[in-house]
């Protein structure tokens, strides 16, 4: 997942120290360098220019022909999808993606998706949603993920016993064709009525075995129970070197290798 925001000016190439939380009321510049990598406090957890990113993913495209890759950006900045083309242009990530050749459909499932051979063959291999501000008409590959999309509930806070697999977004109860699950962990910290949640460290979750094979499998058979065998499209974790590749074989189990 890709976090967007607009970076807090800078003067003379240094950062202001005082922190401030992400704003949507920046002009807008011409340069792709306008969007960056931002979890909202871009003075603090900046990771650049989104076009950087993108570039690494285009080298890896270019050296593994046969890769699909999926992003799915959440678009705190509220960019326009205009605003983050030249980013995909400047790394010449827009050859590779996918456009669907069908239209949203008003129950929002059974869209006739192609297999990823035919994705490789045609070499669309790049799958792009966004969670707000989509506009398929001028921008056909930025897809909307909510059309596309459903993801269980995020805010699974330490200790956790059961990973739940309802739906939780879109908070309309219809199902979508392909399903995100969420299996990482926060720590909360309640002060008064205000509930801080911050991310497990890596020792934590090494700790309490989040990241094991048993606890990711645990996962896929309830998600698997609650939507009648049907298998994840999309697992998100903190840390995926934690737990001797776990990741990696569950997905592979469920690929049917």
């Amino acid at each position: 997942m890709l976090d967007i925001a607009r970076p807090i000016p800078q003067g003379n190439s240094i950062w202001a120290q005082t922190l401030q939380w992400f704003q949507t009321t920046f002009s807008i510049s011409s340069s792709p360098s306008a969007v960056h990598l931002c979890h909202g406090i871009c003075s603090v957890l900046d990771k650049g220019p989104l076009e950087d990113t993108l570039k690494v993913f285009a080298r890896f495209m270019e050296d593994n022909p046969r890769e699909v890759v999926t992003f799915i950006i959440e678009n705190v900045g509220e960019f326009n999808a205009e605003e983050i083309v030249p980013s995909f242009v400047a790394a010449q990530l827009d050859r590779y993606a996918f456009v669907p050749s069908f239209a949203p459909k008003p129950e929002k499932a059974a869209y006739e998706w192609p297999t990823l051979a035919e994705m490789i063959e045609r070499d669309q291999r790049l799958v792009v949603f966004i969670d707000n501000k989509a506009d398929t008409e001028r921008v056909p590959y930025i897809l909307p993920e909510w059309e596309y999309m459903m993801e269980i509930p995020y805010a699974n806070i330490s200790p956790v016993s059961q990973f739940g697999c309802d739906q939780e977004r879109p908070r309309d109860g219809v199902p979508r064709d392909l399903l995100v699950v969420n299996h990482f962990v926060y720590n909360r910290l309640t002060i008064g009525k205000t509930n801080i949640d911050s991310p497990l460290s890596a020792w934590q979750v090494e700790e309490q075995g989040y990241n094991s094979l048993e606890s990711l499998l645990k996962h896929v058979d309830t998600c698997k129970n609650t939507w009648g065998d049907r298998v994840p499209n999309y697992i998100v974790l903190d840390y995926y070197n934690i737990g001797n590749d776990s990741l990696f074989k569950v997905v592979d189990q469920i690929n049917g290798f």
